[in-house]
């Protein structure tokens, strides 16, 4: 864009004088010519500052999932990922450290490196602004307005800045009560939350004391038992179960086996009891 190439001069062709003789045709000369076709930097469309704008990849490929199948006409999946590997390879820093390892550096005749592209504007000399657009869109857009408008504010359809300052203001107002309405809302859910521990707690306290309660009504009654008595409510049901389970699985160990399942119910009555 910046540096065009200019085409070659067309061959002259042969003029006939008035004898009907023809006439050497005069050939450039090939210094000339080189200094013809040498590239010619365009000036004067060159611009004074360049805005170079960053964004993840992943961030890209997201925005351009959220595009609609008629305004994704450049932005599909292989066309994407196509222009990533390609800019990846074109503006890799690896690049620098590339050319700085040349066998020819310095050298007269060395072959031009590929260096990325904001290397051209710093050989330019032109103000580069590197920005990344994976954060807040709106102070983006303030920091890019700021810059461009560093050498004075064009006045060409431009809201004035009263007015820019006023959606500023408006912006970072509504970004403050944001926060404030998302750390009540926070506080809010956390005191809710709290509050239901504390009161299940407070059942869960309840319930095991009405189960000390029962309990201790339980031994008081037991109290009063003479001993068949006692183990006829107590042992009895549970043992007889037991020695009829191990009837029917006939364990290697009859022993171990009816202590296991005496303990297990055990447990189970206790959970029954907390319930």
């Amino acid at each position: 864009m910046f540096i065009v190439v200019p085409p070659a001069p067309e061959k002259k062709k042969p003029v006939i004088n008035e004898d009907g003789e023809e006439e050497p045709v005069e050939e450039i000369d090939e210094e000339e010519l080189a200094n013809m076709l040498k590239p010619k930097f365009q000036k004067h469309i060159y611009p004074d500052s360049v805005i170079h704008i960053r964004g993840e990849e992943d961030f890209i490929r997201q925005r351009a999932g959220k595009l609609s199948v008629d305004a994704n006409l450049k932005w599909d999946r292989d066309n994407l990922e196509r222009r990533l590997a390609e800019y990846r390879e074109n503006n890799a820093l690896d690049l620098y450290e590339i050319a700085n390892s040349a066998e020819d550096l310095g050298h007269p005749k060395a072959t031009a490196k590929k260096l990325p592209l904001t290397r051209f504007f710093q050989e330019n000399k032109t103000e580069l602004l590197e920005i990344d657009c994976d954060g807040d869109q709106f102070e983006m857009f303030q920091s890019m307005r700021v810059y461009t408008e560093r050498h004075g504010r064009p006045y060409n359809y431009l809201p004035s800045v009263e007015d820019l300052n006023g959606e500023r203001e408006e912006y970072l107002v509504k970004e403050e009560m944001d926060m404030k309405a998302e750390r009540f809302d926070k506080e809010h859910k956390e005191t809710d939350v709290a509050r239901e521990m504390f009161e299940a707690l407070v059942k869960l306290q309840d319930g095991r004391i009405e189960s000390v309660y029962a309990h201790c009504a339980e031994i008081a009654q037991t109290d009063n038992l003479n001993m068949r008595q006692f183990l006829m409510k107590c042992i009895i049901p549970v043992l007889t179960e037991g020695m009829i389970d191990v009837w029917k699985v006939k364990p290697t160990d009859p022993i171990d086996y009816l202590s296991e399942y005496v303990f297990r119910k055990s447990n189970e009555m206790r959970t029954r009891q907390l319930k």
